[in-house]
């Protein structure tokens, strides 16, 4: 104990270590292990308190695993990311202690958010499930808002910060797409039978979980941020050719998991690309040069080599699972849509659409138990009516309108444009998504909104001659 003390160079710093601890005894008096274990994180976080950015990066590393869950407690779970972005949000918290910069934290977006927060409680004063529905504001809302938004904001304060970021999101990408694509070959070889990727297995322990379009969402997200990557690597002519390299890798991965919103997805980069993004290229000349050589001489050979895969994709759409899948979409939003009758404006609750779901007998009978809504607009809308969808549309709205209005400030500077675009191409990916996932309002919504944001910040500045 004394040691840790001695790592402390303020009262301030004493203090909050005394009241972490004094909760810690409150929540778990009798498990010693999990104490010393929690203060064993103390100096790591001490140490990141000097060195914030590492921490980011490190949850840049970490934000897809939504599936890799940590048990602090048989009660008391939460995915690998979540603790260490609260243990970033503590050191951010001692950094300020020990700085006196109060008055430098930026709050972005902070009275929208703030109305949908009024908006949700509002309807969950009305609803039924009001317990489950605390917990909802609270951790995937509010705690998700503070560390995956606010801290990126406040931390990426340099082009050089975004790049490792950038760096770190891609790396990560890579890697996922090389294990799942060795685990995909393995099970060809075994099976000899058809079977779309999914993400990669280690000893039954799937970090990104089982579901494809959990890779798909991550490979769809990072195919801008290397083209990103090729485009300011391009005076190493060898690391270039090897972003573009990974570039046709993932997009192969992408097709083999016949995910139809990540094909969706890879036509509307296409179609940015070429038609919106473009004419504002550097070397736009260089770039439509090769567009018209791809499409003269590569085209036909690309539509043979892809036949067999559209030919597959065709029979999947055609099957009972899609088939089923389908119909278990338009059920959930009959049964949406019915809640949103019962109260148009506030919805049903917060967290109370698969209570809801899950006690109707006819879809559990069909169906069986679901573990969520299948579209952000669904869920909104259902939950917490036209005035919280408004809101967080609203919310959203000014995130994305700013990005693109930044985008038409750039036209007249082709580098910052192409990086710019790329990375708002990337996030608006991600978001396309969540038009019919069931995994949002985690790392993986609010981290990327974070990171556009500081980019908008970054980029939004006249740029020097240098830049």
């Amino acid at each position: 104990m004394l040691c840790l003390v001695k790592l402390f160079k303020s009262p301030w710093e004493i203090f909050l270590f005394l009241v972490f601890f004094t909760i810690l005894l409150i929540i778990s008096p009798d498990n010693y292990l999990l104490i010393i274990g929690l203060i064993l994180t103390l100096p790591a976080i001490y140490w990141l308190s000097y060195h914030l950015t590492w921490g980011l990066i490190l949850i840049a590393l970490t934000f897809p695993f939504v599936n890799w869950q940590i048990y602090l407690t048989a009660a008391l779970n939460a995915p690998l990311v979540d603790w260490l972005s609260l243990g970033l949000l503590l050191a951010y918290g001692l950094f300020l202690v020990r700085t006196k910069k109060f008055r430098q934290i930026k709050l972005p977006l902070l009275l929208p958010f703030l109305a949908f927060i009024i908006i949700a409680l509002l309807s969950l004063s009305q609803s039924f499930f009001w317990q489950p529905g605390i917990k909802y504001i609270f951790r995937p809302l509010i705690f998700c808002y503070l560390v995956y938004f606010i801290l990126p904001v406040n931390l990426i304060t340099s082009k050089k910060i975004l790049w490792k970021i950038i760096w770190a999101w891609y790396l990560l990408t890579v890697v996922c797409a090389l294990l799942s694509l060795f685990a995909y070959l393995f099970l060809l070889f075994e099976n000899s039978e058809f079977s779309r990727m999914i993400p990669f297995n280690l000893a039954g322990f799937s970090p990104l979980g089982a579901n494809q379009n959990l890779l798909t969402e991550l490979v769809a997200s990072s195919l801008p941020l290397g083209l990103l990557l090729a485009f300011a690597a391009k005076a190493r002519k060898k690391i270039s050719l090897a972003f573009i390299a990974s570039l046709a890798l993932l997009s192969i991965i992408l097709l083999l998991t016949f995910s139809r919103s990540g094909w969706l997805v890879l036509l509307l980069q296409i179609f940015c690309f070429i038609f919106l993004f473009l004419p504002y290229f550097p070397e736009k000349e260089l770039w439509k040069k090769r567009l018209k050589i791809f499409f003269t001489d590569f085209l036909l050979l690309g539509l043979i080599v892809a036949a067999p895969i559209i030919l597959l994709m065709g029979q999947l759409m055609a099957s009972q699972a899609v088939i089923s899948s389908n119909i278990n979409r338009l059920w959930q939003w009959g049964i949406g849509l019915e809640m949103l009758k019962d109260n148009l404006l506030l919805g049903a609750g917060p967290g109370s659409f698969i209570p809801i779901l899950n006690v109707d007998p006819q879809y559990i009978l069909e169906f069986g138990a679901d573990l969520e809504a299948h579209g952000l607009p669904l869920k909104l809308l259902a939950e917490t009516g036209l005035l919280g969808a408004l809101a967080f549309a609203l919310f959203l709205g000014l995130i994305f309108g700013s990005g693109w209005r930044l985008l038409n400030s750039l036209k007249n500077r082709p580098n910052n444009f192409f990086i710019f675009a790329c990375l708002w191409l990337s996030v608006a990916s991600l978001f396309f998504f969540q038009l019919f996932n069931t995994t949002y309002f985690t790392a993986k919504f609010w981290l990327p909104l974070g990171i556009l944001i500081s980019a908008i910040n970054l980029y939004g500045k006249k740029s020097t001659a240098k830049n």
